[in-house]
C-alpha cells in the first residue's frame, strides 16, 4: 500500500516558488506550489476527511507532503489505530521542524491539521485519517503576517529531522496523539534546556504580552536557577553575563531582565500591571531575543550541576 500526507504550514513564507519542493527527509517535501497535489486534495477520499475549508487553506499556501509506503493491514480496527498514529507522528515532526525554525529568528508559524491517505492503487480506494493540534505561535510583537525563511535556513533546520520509516512508528509504542509528561519528573531523563523549550512553546502562543513575560522569565529560570533565594536578582545577574559577547552592555540587559520580572511578579501575585503596552512590547522582544541567544549557545553551561553553575557564574563575577 502507499501512504500520502498533507499538512499546511501557516504563515510560512519561503523566498520563492518551490513547484518540485524542497527536501525535509526522505519522501517528505515543502512546498508552495498547488500542482504537485492538485489531484490529491480534489479526490473524494480527501474531501471527505479534509473538508471544503480545510482544502481551500492549501490555495496558495506552504505546505507539506510526505509519500511512503505503509503495510497491508487487514484488519480494519487496526489499520484504523495505526493510521490515525501515523498521522498524529507526521503531524508532530512538522510541529517539530516549525519550532525549530524559531531557532533563527522568531516566527509565528503553526501546523493545526494533518491529512493520511492510504491506498493500494487508486487513490479513491483506501483510508483516510486527520490529526489536529490546538498549538497557534505567535511573535514576541503579537505582529500578524507571515513569517519568511530562507531556503538556507529551511534546509538547516530540515538535517535534524530524525525519520526512520512507517514501520518502525507502527511498532514504536509511542502515542503520538498526547504531549508526553515527562518533562518535569525527578526520576525521567530531563535537563534544564528541555523544560526551557517547554515554558518557551507557552510563551509564543499566548497572545497576550504579560503571558508572554510570565512564561520567558520561568524559562529563564529553568536554566540558570540553583536555588530560590535571590531569585530576581540572581537570574538577572546570570543572564546579562551569559549573553554578554552578544549583547555588549551587561547593565542594560540586567535591568531590562528586572523590569520584565516586574511584570512577572505583579501578574503571578494577582496584581495589576503598569507598563504600558508598548512597554510590554519591547521585553517580550527583548525575552524572546535573549532566548534564542542562550538555546543557540554551543557552550554546556546548562548541562553542568548546580553547583558547578554556581562555580562558573561566581568565577565571571570576581574576575
Amino acid at each position: 500500500m502507499e501512504f500520502v500526507f498533507l499538512a499546511v504550514l501557516h504563515n510560512l513564507m519561503l523566498e520563492s516558488k518551490k513547484h518540485k519542493g524542497i527536501k525535509l527527509f526522505d519522501g517528505a517535501r515543502l512546498s508552495n506550489g498547488e500542482e504537485a497535489i492538485a489531484d490529491i486534495i480534489r479526490s473524494a477520499l480527501f474531501t471527505h476527511v479534509a473538508g471544503s475549508h480545510s482544502i481551500g487553506e492549501f490555495h496558495d499556501r506552504t505546505y507539506a507532503i510526505v509519500r511512503g509506503s505503509f503495510p497491508d493491514i487487514p484488519d480494519s480496527s487496526e489499520m484504523d489505530r495505526l493510521g490515525s498514529k501515523c498521522a498524529f507522528y507526521f503531524l508532530r515532526q512538522m510541529q517539530w521542524f516549525v519550532n525549530s525554525l524559531w531557532e533563527h529568528h522568531d516566527s509565528n508559524i503553526y501546523v493545526r491539521d494533518g491529512f493520511l491517505l492510504v491506498y493500494k492503487k487508486d487513490i479513491e480506494d483506501g483510508f483516510s485519517y486527520k490529526a489536529s493540534l490546538s498549538e497557534v505561535f505567535s511573535k514576541a510583537t503579537l505582529e500578524g503576517g507571515g513569517t519568511l525563511f530562507s531556503d538556507e535556513q529551511i534546509h538547516c533546520t530540515a538535517k535534524a529531522i530524525v525519520y526512520s520509516g512507517v514501520d518502525e512508528i507502527l511498532c514504536d509504542g509511542i502515542d503520538y496523539k498526547s504531549p508526553v509528561d515527562n518533562t518535569f519528573r525527578k526520576k525521567k531523563e530531563t535537563d534544564r534546556i528541555s523544560r526551557a523549550y517547554y515554558f518557551i512553546m507557552f510563551a509564543r502562543k499566548s497572545y497576550i504580552f504579560p503571558m508572554k513575560i510570565v512564561f520567558y522569565i520561568t524559562a529563564f529560570e529553568c536554566l540558570f536557577s540553583t536555588t530560590t533565594s535571590e531569585l530576581t536578582h540572581r537570574i538577572a545577574e546570570r543572564v546579562a553575563l551569559a549573553v554578554r559577547s552578544v549583547e555588549t552592555n551587561t547593565i542594560s540587559t540586567y535591568q531590562m531582565m528586572k523590569r520584565a520580572y516586574k511584570v512577572r511578579s505583579a501578574i503571578v501575585h494577582g496584581s495589576p500591571i503598569g507598563e504600558k503596552e508598548s512597554e510590554q512590547r519591547d521585553i517580550s522582544l527583548f525575552l524572546d531575543r535573549i532566548a534564542r541567544i542562550l538555546l543557540r549557545s554551543p557552550d554546556e553551561l546548562f548541562s553542568r550541576s548546580d553547583e558547578d553553575i554556581d562555580a562558573y557564574f561566581i568565577d565571571l563575577l570576581l574576575k
